[in-house]
């Protein structure tokens, strides 16, 4: 619907209004968050703990009365009378995510049982905690990410409805900067940009959830159609719960608000994974390992934060709640998770990312325990050594460092695919041991059936097929386990110049050919294409890894040069046979010379 009613540049008009309307309310905000974080250091505060958050009272989510938990012993609270298990509301609902100026008159009514007081107490000066500051700038990060990944998707897909929906989920959680509190004054941009805070939160998991669905065109059957059909059932509680949460902002009760809203992230959640599974499932290469990107990117995203509706699990150590750390760093690594599966050309495979993970980890924490111990030496060995000693160690680290490393690489690389990935690794090494068997087959009908074999079992039976190039300039079909492949390939086929010019794995998909298959891999010598493999499409859907490409390429490459040494010793056998046979024939000719020498000299 949003395609037919906008294009694409309007859309980005519209895209570029949102950004920056998020952008204009991060500036207000931040102009206060940084004199009360950076400048003076302070606050104010009542000094007291409320049941606000969510994991010590979902019903909190729902109302503006709050229940006192806990008093500073100089609490303007404590002063005025006030005791832990009273009641308060704000004069403004939407103080209790305010941190006030120092001196600030805030406005509160207090109840006990059936009193209530009104008070007008003095916000007393506080230090911002590192929970505090760690919160703030952690979700002033998201919302920046948020408002520049919103632009990109909404530019470079903005003609393609589902990357409209996750633009708008982008934009939209770039307003999560106003999530737990914030130093704004009480005026209308704080207020208007906490109201759409609340208001947008549950349309995120609706814009999701059409994402997910529209993301490819799929086949209408099956879970397909049922998640389809559901939509309009979640988009009305969606919008009722968006709805129901500008009417909580504007200060009215709305008791069954925390109830709709976790209903809205459990359908949005489920909904979008069962959408992304089941699109998962349905296709193969490289798109497949597109759904498992998003797939990982949402679940990492919003599993953090739902732990926050569980009491037990949503603690803090040191004034630092463990579940806020885990959301800003889940969202963090969604966005970018996101991002890398949407604008990324070509994605890599999930498990070949966690694999380069784990090889980069073992050599960062080689990397510190070399820095460590370069320091204990400093601090041991070179006790008021100065500067130039302090220089010289740091010149001995880098140099250290970096010859240590760049030889520890590779040996790295191996011990984590030996222990971890141990599949990968004996796949590898048996065919780089038939590359190295290969060399010594001297018949060429023998060579290209053991690769064929050779490159099957690597790929799991994939399927594969050998053109080799002849003296017309075609390339014809010597062997083959591929079914439907033709039996040549002329020079009007575009994978021969891509192959010639650059001399790599090629995806057929980068470029326009009929061939059937996943990848050719050129065979080649001093720049001229003798011949080529095609690798049909794995088992199990995936697009290859780039360290099985580089191995195939590899392989390919070898068995090229193999075939064309012995196309060089049947050349040079069939010159050797010549040879001999002219020499016969000189040696016949000589004797019939000397005969008809003989011959006249008798006449």
């Amino acid at each position: 619907m949003m395609r037919k009613r906008l294009a694409s540049s309007l859309w980005k008009w519209l895209i570029s209004a949102l950004a920056l309307s998020s952008a204009l309310l991060l500036v207000f905000e931040l102009s206060a968050g940084i004199p009360a974080l950076l400048i003076d250091g302070r606050q104010g505060s009542l000094g007291a703990r409320l049941n606000d958050q969510l994991g010590e009272s979902a019903e909190s989510q729902s109302s503006h009365y709050l229940t006192i938990l806990e008093l500073a012993p100089d609490s303007p609270l404590r002063a005025a009378g006030a005791l832990p298990g009273d009641q308060l509301k704000f004069d403004r609902p939407l103080d209790r995510w305010r941190k006030f100026l120092v001196g600030e008159p805030v406005g509160l009514t207090l109840y006990r049982g059936d009193s209530e007081r009104h008070l007008r107490l003095a916000a007393q000066a506080a230090r911002p905690s590192f929970a505090e500051q760690f919160d703030y700038w952690g979700r002033f990060l998201v919302g920046a990410t948020s408002i520049l990944f919103s632009l990109l998707i909404g530019f470079k897909r903005a003609e393609v409805r589902c990357y409209r929906y996750l633009a708008a989920v982008f934009a939209a959680l770039s307003l999560m900067y106003f999530f737990t509190f914030n130093y704004s004054p009480p005026n209308f941009f704080y207020r208007f940009s906490k109201a759409a805070n609340l208001t947008t939160y549950p349309l995120v998991w609706y814009w999701c959830v059409c994402f997910a669905l529209l993301y490819q065109p799929y086949a209408q059957q099956g879970l397909r159609r049922w998640l389809t059909r559901s939509r309009p059932v979640y988009g009305m509680l969606a919008f009722g719960t968006a709805a129901y949460s500008c009417w909580f902002a504007l200060g009215h009760e709305a008791p069954l608000l925390w109830l709709m809203i976790f209903l809205s992230i459990i359908g949005g959640l489920g909904l979008t994974i069962a959408s992304l599974y089941q699109g998962w499932h349905a296709t193969h290469g490289e798109i497949r390992q597109r759904h498992v990107w998003l797939m990982a990117s949402f679940l990492t995203g919003a599993v953090p934060g739902m732990l926050a509706f569980i009491p037990a699990l949503d603690a803090s150590y040191n004034g630092m709640r463990i579940t806020a750390f885990a959301a800003v760093s889940g969202q963090l690594l969604m966005y970018m998770g996101l991002a890398y599966a949407v604008l990324r050309v070509r994605v890599f495979s999930f498990d070949f990312a966690v694999h380069r993970m784990l090889v980069y980890t073992v050599l960062s924490i080689l990397l510190l325990a070399l820095v460590g111990c370069m320091e204990w030496l400093a601090t041991t060995l070179l006790k008021g050594g100065g500067p130039q000693h302090s220089m010289a160690l740091f010149t001995a680290t880098v140099l250290v460092g970096y010859l240590l490393l760049h030889q520890l690489h590779r040996h790295i690389e191996r011990w984590v695919r030996r222990i971890f990935f141990s599949q990968w690794h004996a796949k590898e090494n048996q065919l780089r041991h038939y590359v190295e068997e290969a060399e010594h087959i001297t018949a060429m009908d023998a060579l290209l059936a053991s690769c064929r074999a050779a490159v099957d079992n690597f790929t799991g039976q994939a399927g594969c097929a050998i053109y080799l190039r002849q003296a017309g300039g075609e390339y014809t079909l010597a062997t083959s386990t591929l079914a439907g492949v033709p039996l040549a390939v002329t020079e009007s086929d575009a994978m021969l110049p891509a192959l010639r010019a650059e001399m790599d794995a090629l995806l057929f998909k980068q470029v326009g050919t009929a061939m059937r298959g996943e990848i050719a891999l050129p065979m080649g010598h001093r720049g001229a294409l003798n011949g080529f493999i095609v690798v049909g499409a794995r088992a199990d859907g995936l697009a290859y890894r780039p360290d099985e490409c580089e191995v195939l390429h590899y392989t390919a490459h070898q068995i090229g040069l193999d075939l064309h040494a012995l196309r060089v010793a049947a050349l040079e056998s069939e010159l050797r046979q010549m040879e001999s046979k002219a020499a016969g024939q000189g040696a016949t000719l000589a004797a019939l010379a000397e005969r008809g020498r003989q011959a006249r000299s008798l006449l």
